[in-house]
């Protein structure tokens, strides 16, 4: 065959194969990129190499069987799951509901999912400080590093956004018309840039000023304070701004300047022809501040790659183990073996970021969840909602029941799990005393505070009926951990699994677990309090000692491991 130069140009590249073909548009920003001072050659390898690792998924089945199809795109079933929720609000958009408040609910509830996936499916990609040992050391300016890395997380990000907001554009566009449908269109895209310039902005500024360790640890803290917020300004401001609505009617529309996803609503009312001054003002704050991050980070971008190198190094200063542990390590343990196996899973789990980042905000969206059903049901004025709280606050350790799926869920995955290889070196004599340790560290560094909160708060409120019922529910929670850690324990050891966003296969199953001791844990709260005497306490107490006692004998002796089944991974 003739090789002519028109035919050697179309040949496909190895990035161009692996590059997925929705992205290759940007082959006509080359010369802007180029410009920009990004090597766009490299730049395609890059976000192609990037794709090839991520798009590997060696935790399933179908992928040990030998998957036909490795380039297979790993986000396909949250993209149909996601289009399933973006039903919710296309019926939202097409109520008959103003179109201001709907749209500042659809847009404050986007905010909410973005963020979360963000925090926690794509914060590795983010964060990761291998690109610049990989790619910086084979010549590649760091700026370059930085759009492909942008690129990538902003890839995966908007497949999630389209499939979210396709159904309310098709609502919309059947409603309003197309120029409104537009208008949300524009909304949603730039929410979704808000919210990934926002999040690389706050990683800026922690990276900026912490090093070492205690950059870790800052980072992790900010990482939950930032799912928390999320949490609460999905919970309990729509609550809030309802009640301002109904309140105010139209002369309070302004407070929406204050609510930053609001913002984007602001270009759906423009186009709308209704509320045009609030409308102008919500659209203005929008592109202000969005065009404030972009300055910000495209000035700071090589900054922030060479900043990332801080997360590879260690603190030369030993850890001590705090008088927390050695205080539980007494208390929950009976032999010396159960002492080690827990203060070797207590290490263990200290230092797992992504199971904290996963696990820990959800106690604070459990309470949330308990401040917004009160601050729904207290608008009931017929009904003495202080004498409900004393009767109810002693039940609070069973809210924390909410958790324990997820939590017992992802005991099993670690960011080393090569490190439990040891059990193949250092037999274990009890493998169940190893899970059952594990499980007791668990319920002492998440639950027990909270546990004792509870109880404080209910022997302030309630006196000793209120204590005597927050230290029986106290134990029942923890015999509902013990029995969760016995149903989900498999053949593998805890820790011994690296996570991963597509290796979740039982994470909804502990979501709806959570979901059906929230409704079991609400019908003991309402005969407790309607009950409002010593029956119920003791009822749950002496349940909750037999269970706790029965479940730890049976985690002890009716689990076995394979400790050859740990994840081989390097990545």
């Amino acid at each position: 065959m003739l090789k002519i130069p028109w035919n050697k140009r179309q040949q496909p590249t190895a990035a161009q194969d692996t590059l997925p073909k929705v992205l290759r548009f940007f082959d006509c920003f080359e010369r802007p990129l180029t410009a920009h001072g990004v090597n766009y050659r490299q730049l395609r390898l890059i976000m192609a190499t990037k794709f090839t690792v991520t798009n590997r998924d060696r935790s399933t089945n179908a992928a040990r069987r030998g998957q036909k199809n490795p380039g297979q795109h790993p986000l396909r079933a949250a993209f149909i799951i996601n289009l399933i929720v973006g039903l919710f609000f296309a019926v939202l958009l097409y109520s008959p509901v103003p179109m201001l408040l709907s749209t500042v609910v659809f847009m404050t509830t986007l905010f909410v999912l973005i963020f979360l996936m963000m925090l926690t499916n794509y914060s590795g990609i983010m964060l990761d400080p291998r690109d610049r040992t990989l790619f910086a050391a084979r010549g590649v300016d760091l700026k370059t590093i930085s759009v492909a890395r942008i690129l990538v997380v902003g890839y995966y990000l908007t497949m999630n956004v389209v499939a979210l907001g396709i159904p309310a554009a098709v609502s919309v566009f059947i409603k309003a018309g197309p120029l409104v449908c537009i208008g949300l269109m524009v909304g949603t895209v730039g929410l979704g840039l808000f919210a990934l310039l926002l999040a690389l902005f706050v990683y800026l500024l922690v990276l900026r000023f912490f090093d070492g360790e205690r950059l870790k640890n800052v980072l992790n803290f900010v990482q939950i304070a930032m799912v928390i917020g999320i949490y609460a300004l999905g919970q309990i401001v729509p609550r809030l701004d309802a009640t301002t609505y109904a309140g105010f009617a139209h002369v309070n529309d302004w407070v929406y300047a204050l609510i930053v996803p609001a913002w984007f609503a602001g270009p759906t009312i423009l186009l709308s022809g209704h509320e045009l001054a609030v409308a102008g003002v919500l659209t203005l704050l929008a592109v202000v501040s969005t065009s404030a991050l972009f300055v910000v980070y495209r000035s700071k971008a090589a900054d922030f790659e060479r900043y990332l190198a801080k997360l590879e190094t260690a603190s030369d200063q030993p850890r001590k183990d705090g008088w927390y542990m050695r205080l539980t390590g007494s208390l929950f343990t009976r032999s010396r073996e159960e002492r080690s196996y827990f203060e070797f899973s207590w290490k263990v789990l200290r230092n797992q970021r992504d199971f904290k980042l996963r696990v820990y905000p959800m106690f604070a969206y459990m309470i949330i969840i308990v401040v917004a059903m009160f601050m729904g049901f207290g608008q009931n004025h017929n009904v003495d909602w202080l004498s409900v709280l004393r009767r109810g606050v002693g039940y609070g350790p069973l809210v924390l029941n909410v958790a324990m799926g997820t939590a017992v869920f992802n005991l099993a995955f670690s960011d080393q799990p090569q490190a439990m290889r040891l059990f193949q070196r250092v037999p274990l004599r009890h493998d169940g005393l190893l899970l059952l340790a594990t499980l007791k560290v668990l319920c002492a560094r998440m639950f027990l505070p909270f546990m004792l909160l509870f109880c404080v708060v209910a022997a302030l409120l309630g006196g000793l009926l209120g204590l005597a019922t927050g230290v029986a529910t106290s134990i029942m929670s923890y015999a509902i951990l013990l029995v969760i850690g016995r149903t989900m324990s498999g053949k593998v050891l805890p820790f011994a699994r690296e996570f991963d966003a597509r290796n979740q296969t039982g994470g909804m199953a502990a979501g709806f677990l959570g979901v059906g001791l929230m409704i079991v844990d609400a019908i003991v709260v309402v005969v407790g309090v309607i009950l409002n005497g010593w029956v119920a306490p003791l009822v749950v107490g002496v349940l909750g000692v037999i269970a706790a006692v029965s479940m730890a004998a049976s985690v002890k002796l009716g689990v076995h491991f394979d400790v050859r089944a740990v994840d081989n991974s390097d990545h």
